[in-house]
């Protein structure tokens, strides 16, 4: 009898759980969105403030420093994370196929889900190993100044959020139930990396904060 009465609430619950997003309406087709090649930014290098913050069952942490991400001379991508004492935390790099492969990593970093987490959120960021063409351009909510740039992904799909003005303003990554992780980006050209970002992993708990340092400020 409890076994049935387990069941029942099981089906209660995946029948009352809510789809990651509402029904969304199909927007106007804009050829240009369609190409993950027209939305990938271009850039030599930009460094960050990163601060990272995150909860597990035990204890609270958090982690500060400098982010870089730069381009090398045969178009390979570095992104290198120090400390304020320079040590490093990660060195991240694809070569100029997009092939991935670390460098460097803390023993404490070095986890196959967190390495994985890592790539795939920078990898977003810059529209690496998307697929060619989108799947679909919608509006959200009712609000038909932004449009829903959906590439799939090996699991889900992510939505590139792109203005009328073709300004970046979110990404999101989410399979058909949740939202997986949400990058608030301040308004963006596409062709741009963001001055400001945060990325919220909603189911593994942590926050990176990103803020852009401008070249000619002073250390």
């Amino acid at each position: 009898m409890r076994f049935f009465l387990i069941l029942s609430l099981c089906c209660i619950v995946a029948a009352c759980s809510k789809p990651a997003y509402p029904p969304l309406e199909q927007a106007k087709y804009q050829r240009e969105l369609r190409q993950s090649a027209y939305l990938a930014p271009e850039f030599d290098r930009a460094l960050y403030r990163c601060l990272v913050d995150g909860k597990t069952f035990l204890k609270s942490y958090h982690l500060s420093g400098l982010l870089l991400i730069k381009k090398t001379e045969d178009h390979a991508v570095n992104v290198i994370f120090q400390n304020e004492m320079g040590i490093t935390y990660f060195d991240f790099y694809w070569d100029k196929n997009g092939m991935f492969r670390v460098n460097q990593i803390m023993p404490q970093f070095n986890k196959t889900a967190l390495v994985q987490t890592l790539q795939k959120d920078f990898e977003l960021l810059m529209r690496k190993g998307l697929p060619k063409y989108a799947n679909g351009q919608f509006h959200f909510n009712g609000d038909r100044d932004t449009t829903y740039v959906r590439f799939p992904l090996s699991k889900g799909f992510v939505f590139y959020l792109v203005t009328q003005d073709r300004q970046l303003t979110g990404i999101e990554n989410a399979d058909e139930k949740k939202k997986v992780v949400v990058f608030q980006i301040s308004p963006t050209p596409l062709k741009e990396l963001p001055e400001h970002i945060i990325i919220r992993h909603l189911r593994a708990n942590f926050t990176i904060d990103l803020k852009k340092i401008p070249e000619d400020a002073a250390e």
